[in-house]
């Protein structure tokens, strides 16, 4: 099983390519090995919801990235990927 951690949310890709940049420059450190990519998923009113998300990590690895994100303010959630 893996963890991804789901950084932000954008109706647009550019809008997540652009908070994509924005989150590595605020946490080099502790996003250096997550692997940030986008996920688009279609809503059920037909919208586009377009989602940052961390590679696969481990349980611990995701509650330890998710804790220094929401210290500063940055909300996040893990969704386990089978």
């Amino acid at each position: 099983l893996e963890f991804r951690r789901v950084l932000f949310r954008s109706h647009s890709r550019t809008g997540a390519v652009s908070e994509i940049t924005s989150l590595e420059q605020a946490f080099p450190d502790q996003l250096s090995g997550a692997g940030l990519n986008i996920a688009a998923d279609r809503r059920a009113d037909g919208k586009n919801m377009f989602r940052i998300m961390t590679a696969g990590m481990s349980a611990d690895e995701a509650k330890r990235l998710c804790s220094v994100l929401w210290d500063r303010m940055v909300g996040c959630m893990v969704k386990l990927v089978p």
